[in-house]
């Protein structure tokens, strides 16, 4: 399936495991950009799990995925342009996770970062490489505040901070996976 962009999504619910996220938005809201080839459910050849993504507002997505146990996650998600690369933020949707609302105010969902390598027919989707990012960072510690934990990477800055700081590392070779090709999933029970 959209293996990397299942795996960010759920991993951002359960904590990031081994991925990169960011405490920040990528984007202020001024270089957000609509994209209606996005919009779509899409599953890779196995089809045991989906991912549907919607317009929820004039520059927003809702990002559903349904993995392969039938769990189904919520997300939101703006899309942009950094280094000449399209790039999902998405943040989960704590005011569906099973929390009481008392607590929902507590939470830090934390945003997750998804590249939109192609659009058409079949999108892939690829994710930063987390061993990469974290020899990067070890290398040049003064490249963007970033906190390291397990095998995950949590980076700190503001929207313009982080997007200067991905697009000189993205034009690095070997730091995003390879990556995944979907397809649109005409059979996929989606609950709107």
């Amino acid at each position: 399936m959209l293996k990397p962009l299942r795996v960010v999504l759920v991993a951002s619910v359960a904590g990031l495991g081994a991925c990169v996220g960011s405490l920040y938005d990528l984007y202020s809201g001024t270089e957000v950009i609509s994209e209606p080839r996005l919009v779509g459910t899409w599953t890779d050849s196995t089809g045991k799990g989906w991912v549907d993504i919607s317009a929820s507002g004039p520059f927003t997505y809702r990002v559903r995925v349904r993995d392969e146990a039938g769990k189904v996650g919520e997300f939101q998600g703006m899309l942009g342009q950094v280094g000449g690369r399209l790039v999902l933020d998405l943040q989960p949707n704590v005011t569906t996770l099973p929390v009481p609302a008392t607590y929902t105010g507590m939470l830090a969902a934390l945003h997750a970062f998804v590249l939109v390598d192609s659009l058409g027919d079949h999108p892939e989707f690829s994710l930063l490489d987390t061993d990469s990012l974290r020899a990067f960072l070890v290398a040049h510690p003064a490249a963007v505040r970033a906190d390291t934990f397990g095998g995950g990477v949590i980076l700190e800055g503001r929207p313009p901070r982080l997007q200067a700081f991905l697009a000189t590392y993205l034009q690095r070779p070997g730091v995003v996976s390879a990556p995944n090709r979907a397809q649109r999933c005409t059979q996929c029970q989606v609950t709107k």
